[in-house]
Formats: structure tokens, sequence, C-alpha cells
């Protein structure tokens, strides 16, 4: 039997239009304890973690179960109460110019969705941040809301040879600063966005993302076991230049690119015993 619990917040709106995760909630309602039926100027998303619900679009009631979602468009009416079960659930909203075509671009339809195992540790990384007035902290959010709609836009354990084939291509071709996303999509003749979605929902990341944690590791590897250059370290390892492969180093490492090759050659030397 279910416990109720409700936990939400609503972010700080905004000064600029655009794009901002609106609200979040984590949310464990009994049968019975029913939301305000209201038309809504956002979008909203559910992902069912225990129990059950039923929601009704367009005159049809549909009810969802453990790993199954929902998606509330921008002006539908939001209609959904707990089964005798009770229903567990996370929830966030979108808001703001553009959500519309950010969702027709992800292939989202408006109904159940079913995408396996919901990804808690994003709904709470949202959870964390909403309410900060930093547009930083405001931009992660978004971002986190991003991989949450990407991986609803896929049924979850789907095989891709899409995947596969950009995975295989990247790691072939990421030693040449010229090869990016944009270029892959057009050798595996798909749209950017499809082939983020599949392979976020597949691997848990942007192909960008992939791609520059390849050139990272072949530069980190390069670093501590050859004599080669700065420069030529980065040219090989698929950077667009020294600069940029520099400050990409210490950002991710904390310390400079010599400071590494230092440690790798001198030790810490150990005490006497």
């Amino acid at each position: 039997m279910l416990s109720p619990y409700r936990r939400f917040y609503l972010a700080p709106r905004p000064a600029k239009e655009g794009l901002f995760v609106r609200s979040i909630g984590h949310f464990s309602a009994l049968f019975g304890e029913n939301e305000e039926v209201k038309v809504a100027h956002f979008a909203e998303f559910f992902w069912c973690l225990e129990g059950s619900a039923e929601f009704r679009l367009a005159g049809k009631k549909v009810t969802i179960s453990r790993n199954e979602a929902w998606f509330y468009p921008v002006g539908s009416l939001h209609d959904y109460r707990p089964c005798r079960e009770g229903f567990h659930y996370w929830w966030v909203t979108l808001e703001g110019e553009g959500t519309e075509a950010l969702c027709r671009g992800l292939d989202l339809k408006p109904g159940r969705l079913r995408p396996g195992t919901c990804p808690e540790e994003l709904f709470r990384s949202i959870d964390a941040k909403i309410r900060s007035h930093s547009p930083e902290d405001r931009l992660f959010c978004l971002a986190q809301l991003f991989r949450l709609m990407t991986l609803l836009a896929l049924p979850g354990g789907k095989p891709s040879g899409l995947v596969e084939r950009a995975k295989e291509l990247m790691e072939e071709s990421f030693t040449s600063p010229q090869f990016n996303v944009a270029q892959m999509a057009e050798l595996l003749q798909v749209s950017r966005v499809v082939l983020s979605r599949q392979f976020s929902q597949q691997y848990a990341m942007a192909p960008s993302q992939f791609l520059h944690g390849l050139r990272l590791r072949k530069a980190l590897e390069l670093l501590r076991e050859s004599t080669l250059s700065l420069k030529e370290v980065a040219q090989m390892s698929g950077f667009s230049s020294q600069e940029y492969f520099i400050r990409v180093i210490r950002h991710t490492m904390g310390d400079t690119p010599g400071a590494i090759r230092r440690q790798q050659k001198d030790p810490p030397t150990l005490p006497s015993p």
C-alpha cells in the first residue's frame, strides 16, 4: 500500500521570454485524491514509479502503470486520477515560447508513452536546482529536461542499428577535428534530432558527449605514454586547436596537460617503511 506523499517546486519566472522548466514534483497519491482538472498553458510529463492512474485526453480514458509515462501538450485539458492501488510518480512541466516546436521536433505524441525505467536521477537533478535564480542553473534544468524528453520519445530497450552505426563511425573518425555530429548525421542520412534522441536513449548521453569522451581519452593516453608536443597531442586526438585542447584538459581534469604529463613521469615518493 502506498503512503501519501507530495513534494513540488515552482521555478521563479524568468525576466526574458523563452523556454524554461516551470515546475517539478514527486507525488504518491491514493485512490480518490484527484488533482484539479484544468486547461494548462504548459507541457507536462508524468513518469510512473509504482501503481497506476487513469488519464483522460480527447474523450478517451487510458491507464498507465509502472515504467510508463504520459504527455499532456500545451493547451490540453489535464484530467487524471489514481487507480485503487495508488499512483507514485514524478512530473515536470515545460513552459515558454518554443515548447510546442520542441515537442514536435522530438516527435513526442500526446498520451501514453512506454519509455521504460524512470531515470529518477534526472528528475532529482532538476528538483535540486529549480528554485535557483541563477541563469546557469535555469539552463542546467532545461538541459536535464531535454534529456528526459529524448528518453520519453523512444520506447525503452528498442534496438537501434542507427545508434550502433553512429558509435562505430565516431570510434573510426574522432581523430579528425573536422568530424562532428552534423557531419555524422549527414553520412547516416538522418536528422540530428533523431540521432540525438536514439543515441541518448541507448547510452544515456548525447552523441556529442560520446565523441568528446573519445577525444579526451585519446589525449590523456598520448600525454601519459608519449613525448609528443601538446600541439601534436591535440591534433592526433581530434581537437581543433592546442588552445582549445588545453582548456578542455584544465576544465575536465583540474590541471594542465604539462602537469598531468609530469605526474606520470614523476610518481610521488613513498615514505620509507
